[in-house]
This record gives C-alpha cells, sequence and structure tokens, in this order.
C-alpha cells in the first residue's frame, strides 16, 4: 500500500477510490499502472531532454556559424587590396558566392607572392616607410631599355639611335597590377599625365602598358629610374613590326656567317 501511495500520481483515480477501499482488483491492477506510467513517464523525459540538447546543439551550431562567418569576414577585410570591389562589396553584404570567389582570390593571389599595399607613412612587412620603400617598386620583372626609330626616321640611321618621347612602354609586371597603384608609385617621381593598361596581352604574353609623362625629359628620367622602355611610336603594333623585322635582320646575319 506504501508503494501504490508514493506513485499515486500515476494511478488511475477510479483506481485511487478501490485502493482506499482495500478492493483486492485495484490494489494489482495499481502497480501495473504505475510500471507502465513510469515507462511513458521516463519516455517522455526522455525526449524532452533529448528535444533540449538537440536545441541547444542547432543554438550552439548558429552562434558558432555567425562566429566563423564573422572572422572570414574580417580574414576579407585584411585582404581586401586583392579583391575586386565589386566582389568585397557583396562579401561584405554576406552574399555566400561572393565570399566564396573572395577566399579564392585571396588564395590564389597569396600564392603568387602578392604583397599588401603599405599605407602612406606607414611601414611595409621589411620595416620601410612608403617613401623609402618606392625606388625599390618592382613592377617590371626583367627590366630592358630599348629606343625605337621614330616615325618618317631617314633609311641608314642606326636603329638603336636614341630620340626620347615623351611617352614610355613599360612590359612585365603583375598582372595584378592596377593603374592606381602603378600612378601612385611613378607619379612620385615625375609629372605623370596619363596611364593606360590594356587587358589584352602582348604575342609573348606579357602585360604592358603605356606612361604619358609631361614632356621628354621627364619619361627619360623617369625611363632611368623605373628601368621602362621608351615609346617611339604610340601605336603598339609598330613595336612589333619593329621586332619582327630585327629578329628576321638577325637571323639573315646568322645565315651569311655561316
Amino acid at each position: 500500500m506504501k508503494f501504490i501511495h508514493n506513485h499515486i500520481a500515476l494511478v488511475h483515480h477510479n483506481l485511487i477510490e478501490k485502493v482506499n477501499k482495500r478492493d483486492w482488483e485495484g490494489i494489482i491492477m495499481a502497480p501495473n499502472q504505475i510500471h507502465y506510467g513510469s515507462l511513458k513517464r521516463d519516455k517522455n523525459l526522455g525526449k524532452e531532454r533529448h528535444d533540449n540538447n538537440r536545441e541547444q546543439v542547432k543554438k550552439k551550431a548558429r552562434k558558432d556559424a555567425v562566429r566563423d562567418k564573422n572572422e572570414t569576414l574580417e580574414f576579407i577585410k585584411s585582404n581586401q587590396y586583392l579583391i575586386e570591389p565589386s566582389i568585397f562589396h557583396e562579401a561584405m553584404l554576406r552574399n555566400e558566392k561572393a565570399i566564396s570567389s573572395a577566399l579564392g582570390v585571396i588564395h590564389h593571389k597569396s600564392l603568387d607572392g602578392c604583397l599588401p599595399p603599405s599605407s602612406i607613412g606607414g611601414k611595409n612587412k621589411n620595416g620601410k616607410s612608403y617613401k623609402e620603400a618606392l625606388p625599390e617598386s618592382t613592377f617590371l620583372d626583367k627590366p630592358e631599355v630599348v629606343f625605337l626609330p621614330q616615325s618618317g626616321q631617314k633609311k641608314g640611321a642606326k636603329i638603336n639611335s636614341p630620340s626620347p618621347s615623351k611617352t614610355l612602354f613599360l612590359y612585365g609586371f603583375s598582372e595584378y597590377t592596377k593603374v592606381e597603384d602603378m600612378w601612385g608609385s611613378l607619379k612620385r617621381e615625375e609629372r605623370v599625365m596619363d596611364i593606360v593598361l590594356p587587358k589584352k596581352k602582348d604575342r609573348f604574353r606579357r602585360n604592358y602598358g603605356f606612361v604619358v609623362m609631361q614632356n621628354a625629359k621627364e619619361a627619360s628620367s623617369l625611363l632611368r629610374k623605373c628601368n621602362a622602355k621608351i615609346l617611339m611610336e604610340k601605336d603598339f603594333s609598330s613595336l612589333r613590326q619593329w621586332r619582327r623585322k630585327s629578329q628576321l635582320r638577325r637571323g639573315n646575319q646568322y645565315k651569311e656567317v655561316t
């Protein structure tokens, strides 16, 4: 009887009346109800605990996802100089496709050794200020100087005789070089009027561009500082034609010697 009264909450009220009247039918059925009632209660408690645990796991996962997303966005911000502005803007709006693209760009460009631009008055990774590091700028892989003939030059004149122009021809710089980066580097040396970086590459698969200076004197000065090329004709096709003729002449000379 004491067992039944200790678990009276699991017994049906009709049986409770029989138990109180010491009815044997009620006393026999009450323990069965207590047994099955306890099983059902434990099952419900287990389900409730499972639901609570699952909800806690979901909350933790959501919290971790938000934290990871914030850390990813901070990483993208710290490497903003490697990413196109449109992609960066979409990534900051938490666009999953843009975030994936931004991370891919950072990965590939970091493998190519792209370094963050030094802020004005700041220090680069070598501990030098922007102004100190400027002369060491090497957006040209293999500096070379070639003086091209001016248009209308008389036959018989030396092809390599220099006749400076105010337009410089640059090649060999990284495909990730931007106009603003080059502009910021060159304009501190001389007066730059314009910079043009065509999207296409030359037939040697190199990037090339044109820098227009204030005059030929400043172009020559910048040429000595940056190891650029003076372009005597603005049309790049003239450069290709001149190179092709030079190669043919050298080939004919070798044939005559042999």
